[in-house]
């Protein structure tokens, strides 16, 4: 749901930068042709707009994939919560063990970091490891007579 309304959020903001955008494009050309100045207020007032229209569009676009990324992350951690209730935890602690003597994740930049689409496999391994210690330990406690 996260990842449909940041789609849907962002492309309506997208549409709504691009239309003003268009505009500032019109009245630019309207104003440089009524003008004969190349720096009047009017041209500035519109290049001022134009900038911040579209600095806004990169910075609402960076936070929708950061904000895709983290909702990602957290379903990836549900699916392996899904596939340890299914009996496949020490199974895919094995996998994640594979992946991550292939993978270059300690070298990431923070930037990376934050928009991956996955968690880190380490802490994938953690939380199922933590899983797999606490059933073991429900399994071997000593059960109460009565």
């Amino acid at each position: 749901m996260a990842r449909l309304y940041t789609v849907v959020g962002n492309g309506l903001f997208t549409g709504f930068v691009l239309i003003t955008q268009a505009i500032i494009f019109i009245a630019e050309w309207i104003e440089r042709i009524a003008s004969k100045t190349k720096f009047s207020p009017a041209w500035i007032l519109i290049s001022l707009v134009k900038l911040l229209s579209t600095f806004m569009l990169l910075v609402v676009q960076s936070l929708m994939k950061i904000v895709i990324a983290f909702s990602s992350r957290r379903a990836e951690f549900r699916a392996d919560r899904y596939a340890y209730d299914l009996g496949y935890g020490e199974k895919l602690i094995v996998g994640l063990y594979l992946l991550e003597k292939m993978q270059l994740g300690a070298n990431a930049t923070i930037i990376q970091k934050m928009t991956a689409d996955h968690p880190r496999i380490t802490a994938r391994i953690e939380r199922l490891e933590t899983l797999l210690d606490q059933e073991n330990a429900m399994q071997s406690a000593p059960v109460p007579l009565n």
